[in-house]
């Protein structure tokens, strides 16, 4: 079984199935909830973390595991874009940040691929942005692409990329540098909606992933956004008894 792993305490696991022989092969259809909520979780975990924790990520996969993350992520996504910036950000070396001067060059260059039609694609800006630059360089390149271009970078993927998981990736890698906490409430609580077990399971994995300082921040946000305490929402909604109790203690 694949399982990507997230950062609790210096490396839990978030485990997350990607073989083709996973329980969620029997939603309705690819392009279901739970296939956009897995795309979703991969592309978190892979581009919302530095070199440094991703080298971490990938050993302690490997050792869970017994095979790579990249053999994963490359057997789940074939010749899919989304797999290409995956693997490479996998083998991304750490380096120091770009400073704001440099982010601002990087961001005039969408700007100007944007206006031109050339953002996004093998070999353009966008994708090189993705596959290389640190999850702060991006936030800051894609604030600015904002204000200089007065475009929404997810509406831009959303009219280039056909439904599938090269544009859910992107999405949800851009809404994660955003407001990572936003785009996760929502991602909770749409879960938490959910009269899927397989959904509960996911919601499950999401938040043991998370150390205290992150689920404060989450509970925090969660409750300025829905106007409810989570553990409340958890209590009236979520049905399987076993994952009601482990979230409840997780989130006291």
């Amino acid at each position: 079984m694949g399982c990507i792993v997230g950062k609790q305490n210096g490396g839990a696991r978030d485990l997350l199935d990607l073989n083709n022989d996973d329980p969620l092969r029997e939603c309705d259809t690819a392009e279901s909830y739970a296939e956009v909520i897995r795309t979703s979780i991969i592309a978190g975990n892979v581009c919302g973390h530095t070199a440094n924790e991703l080298t971490e990520i990938q050993k302690e996969y490997q050792n869970i595991c017994g095979h790579t993350l990249v053999s994963d992520v490359q057997a789940k996504y074939d010749d899919e874009e989304v797999g290409h910036i995956l693997i490479e950000r996998l083998s991304l070396k750490e380096s120091p940040d770009d400073d704001a001067e440099a982010a601002s060059v990087y961001s005039a260059q969408l700007v100007d691929a944007a206006r031109n039609g050339m953002l996004f694609g093998d070999g353009h800006i966008f994708q090189d942005c993705a596959m290389t630059k640190s999850p702060s360089t991006l936030k800051l390149i894609l604030e600015m692409f904002l204000k200089q271009c007065q475009r929404d970078m997810t509406v831009e993927i959303e009219k280039y990329y056909p439904a599938g998981h090269t544009r859910e990736a992107l999405i949800t890698m851009v809404k994660l540098l955003r407001n990572r906490w936003l785009y996760m409430s929502h991602i909770i609580h749409e879960l938490m909606s959910s009269e899927k077990e397989e959904e509960e399971k996911h919601l499950l994995y999401l938040v043991l992933s998370m150390d205290q300082d992150s689920v404060s921040e989450l509970k925090r946000v969660y409750k300025n956004t829905f106007f409810e305490m989570m553990a409340r929402d958890v209590k009236e909604t979520v049905k399987d008894a076993v994952i009601q109790h482990a979230l409840l203690n997780h989130i006291k």
